[in-house]
């Protein structure tokens, strides 16, 4: 059955509207999760979501001169998450003055960040600092004493996970869950209206060369 110029114009206009669809697509946030992680020895682990690595990095305190392992807890319920190997409670979490540092790659690469927390009960208090160094000037950005989801601000590289300083009952430990954050340079611009209307012309103007092609004869050579 022939196209009718109608069929023609339908389907450049469906294409066109396709593309500038595409083009202003948002971003997909990425999540980690901190259960998981690859070789999981060492006091550094990487993990990676959607093609985008960070990296986990244990500190016995927060003078940051001396590495730690790290230990990836996957027990089920709010006992996932990673946390510190020599955790004195042998629950291997974060304890004490130990520090969770996770390193972005780079300060503003992500918006929208947030992250979880596990194994937090009782007077387990928690804190967060930021800094776009990797070994000092540490900044709070939040505290709490909850399991639910927090934001963070996203204009550090590294951020800082550990007890509250004024947490010293012993026994007390957590875990760092997950984070999410959205890419900042996957968000492509929406089109102008102009842009818009001359696509829309330029394919319409295809189907419409294409309908008139179609009803002309061929040129044979005998």
């Amino acid at each position: 059955m022939g196209l009718s110029f109608k069929n023609i114009f339908a389907a450049t206009s469906l294409i066109a509207f396709g593309i500038l669809g595409a083009s202003s697509a948002q971003a997909v946030p990425v999540t980690w999760s901190f259960d998981v992680c690859s070789g999981c020895t060492g006091s550094s682990f990487s993990y990676t979501s959607s093609g985008n690595t960070i990296t986990a990095t244990g500190f016995t305190n927060h003078t940051l001169s001396t590495h730690t392992n790290l230990f990836a807890k996957h027990n089920g319920g709010d006992e996932n998450g990673v946390g510190i190997a020599s955790d004195p409670t042998h629950d291997d979490e974060i304890w004490g003055t130990s520090l969770i540092r996770i390193d972005l790659g780079g300060a503003n690469k992500y918006t929208s960040l947030s992250f979880t927390m596990g194994s937090t009960t009782g007077t387990e208090h928690w804190e967060v600092w930021g800094s776009n160094s990797a070994t000092s000037g540490l900044t709070e950005v939040t505290t709490g004493t909850t399991e639910g989801s927090f934001s963070l601000p996203s204009t550090y590289e590294y951020y800082f996970f550990g007890l509250d300083t004024n947490d010293t009952h012993w026994g007390d430990n957590v875990l760092l869950a997950s984070l999410t954050g959205t890419l900042t340079n996957l968000t492509t611009p929406v089109p102008e209206s102009s842009t818009w209307a001359m696509l829309i012309l330029g394919f319409f103007g295809i189907g419409f060369v294409a309908y008139r092609q179609k009803g002309k004869p061929a040129l044979r050579l005998v």
